[in-house]
């Protein structure tokens, strides 16, 4: 008797009760794998067509020739769904059930009302996705073979002087998945329906002869086989099912890396699917607001956006409005500011008409000067000035995007208030809200960073509404103003390279 043979036919016969009425010949024979999932659940799950690639991938992975390392038992597979379990099985039909706690793969064979095979795993959101991928795929087959009467058919033997040879051609490189067996038992495989047990006669050992390759895994044979004996089947020397606890620990785990790096790529592809992973550059606009001096006022902005690694979503803004004057004697006669601010965007991938959402936290630096001309008590005209240097805001931007082409359309609405409270006898309390539409159209293709990058034209308009806020006392009584508005609508261009 061979080293491990004893306990492995012990495992063997153990599992003749399970299989009645079927030579082992059967299970060379079609897979069908079930799905059972209602329409809510099939959407939970991740839809038909992922369901197609996933059961493609799992019959692959059991078939011969095709399977984890090369193994494998099946020599067809075919794919369907139902609303409830059948009660009654043809050949070899594998079952997937999910609940939210865990997917479970039930092997069955014919009228057996038992599994003979079962693996599983907790999931995460649309687990066909992953179960579509050979590395996972790989995992579960694997198990679900080792609790099998045998792990594969044996193929050729290469006879080399007086030594046999084993080789298998490699399906699996992935460095998650178990090693191939050390050493295997090569046997005939008869199934005593009388009896309820399977016959097995072995008639050779393999050992691995060397640390599986990309290209292939080999096993020299202790002994030639007979000619004529077969078929033949083959089995790990250590016995059936005997790495349940490893399987199970490394199911799980690589379906959390793999995972990790599905949510990691959904954030990279989100990315490259924008119409930039971001942007540096500069534009001018002038106001269309008709009015005393409000007609006067331009505003220039230098923007750099990053959409992409390391520093996803950090937004950067300067806008600057040159200082403008009018010889009114009433009303605004003089206004010019500027803003510098940091923002950091958490985006929100949509449906239907638009393509994202951000939000978009900001902090800022204000200076502003507004000179305002009004008649005191005395009726004398004075100059109420409203002033703030260095006053540090906070505001949230809202923004929606959408992608047609060449083009990028987004609208926005923002609001941002600040106030610089150590200018106590100065100091303006600004309320900025505003709301805009911002066009992004790519031109030629340049490349002064060494990667792709485009020239890309901006067109724009906002309205913006400036709310100043102070109380100022005059010479001859006290001029109070609450408020004051300066309204301002602008529309104007500019160029960026977007990346």
């Amino acid at each position: 008797m061979y080293r491990g043979t004893k306990n492995f036919l012990y495992i063997l016969i153990a599992v003749a009760g399970l299989i009645s009425g079927k030579a082992f010949g059967a299970i060379s024979s079609a897979l069908h794998v079930i799905l059972v999932a209602d329409d809510v659940q099939m959407d939970r799950l991740g839809g038909s067509k992922v369901w197609g690639r996933a059961c493609k991938t799992l019959g692959k992975s059991l078939s011969q020739r095709t399977g984890p390392w090369g193994f494998g038992i099946m020599t067809s597979y075919d794919c369907q769904v139902v609303k409830a379990a059948p009660s009654a099985f043809k050949d070899w039909t594998l079952i997937v059930t999910a609940t939210a706690e865990r997917i479970k793969l039930e092997l069955y064979f014919a009228e057996i009302a038992k599994p003979v095979a079962t693996t599983g795993f907790k999931p995460a959101d649309k687990p066909l996705e992953i179960m579509a991928k050979p590395k996972f795929t790989s995992c579960l087959s694997l198990e679900l073979l080792e609790q099998l009467p045998a792990i594969s058919r044996l193929g050729k033997v290469v006879n080399k002087g007086d030594k046999s040879q084993i080789t298998i051609k490699n399906q699996s490189t992935y460095e998650n998945l178990l090693p191939p067996p050390v050493e295997l038992l090569i046997y005939t495989l008869d199934y005593d329906a009388p009896a309820k047990l399977w016959r097995v006669h072995v008639v050779s050992s393999a050992k691995r002869t060397d640390s599986p390759t990309d290209k292939q895994i080999s096993w020299m044979l202790d002994r030639p086989i007979p000619n004529g004996v077969g078929p033949l089947w083959f089995h790990d020397a250590s016995g059936r099912n005997m790495h349940e606890i490893m399987h199970e620990e490394v199911i799980q785990s690589t379906h959390d890396q793999m995972l990790a790096k599905s949510l990691a790529a959904v954030v990279s592809s989100s990315v490259k699917a924008q119409f930039a992973g971001g942007f540096l550059g500069m534009r001018y606009g002038r106001s269309i607001t008709t009015g005393q001096l409000v007609n006067r006022v331009g505003q220039l902005s230098v923007l750099a956006e990053l959409r992409g690694s390391p520093i996803n979503g950090l937004r950067l803004y300067y806008d600057l409005w040159p200082e403008v004057s009018d010889t009114a004697q009433l009303d605004a006669v003089k206004f010019g500011a500027s803003r510098a601010v940091l923002g950091w965007s958490f985006g929100l991938t949509l449906g239907g008409p638009f393509d994202r959402m951000d939000f978009v936290p900001k902090l800022g630096r204000w200076s502003i000067l507004l000179d305002y001309n009004v008649k005191n008590q005395s009726g004398l005209i004075q100059t109420v000035q409203f002033k703030t240097t260095g006053a540090l805001s906070a505001g949230l931007e809202i923004g929606l995007e959408k992608d047609i082409g060449p083009l990028m359309l987004r609208l926005w609405l923002a609001d941002d208030v600040g106030s610089n409270p150590l200018l106590r006898t100065l100091s303006t309390r600004v309320d900025d809200l505003r709301a805009g539409a911002d066009l992004w159209i790519k031109g030629v293709s340049v490349n002064p960073l060494g990667k792709s990058t485009n020239l890309t034209f901006l067109l724009f308009g906002l309205y913006e509404n400036l709310s100043l806020r102070k109380k100022i006392a005059g010479d001859s009584g006290e001029v109070a103003i609450d408020a004051l508005n300066l309204q301002i609508a602008i529309v104007g261009g500019g160029l960026a390279l977007t990346w």
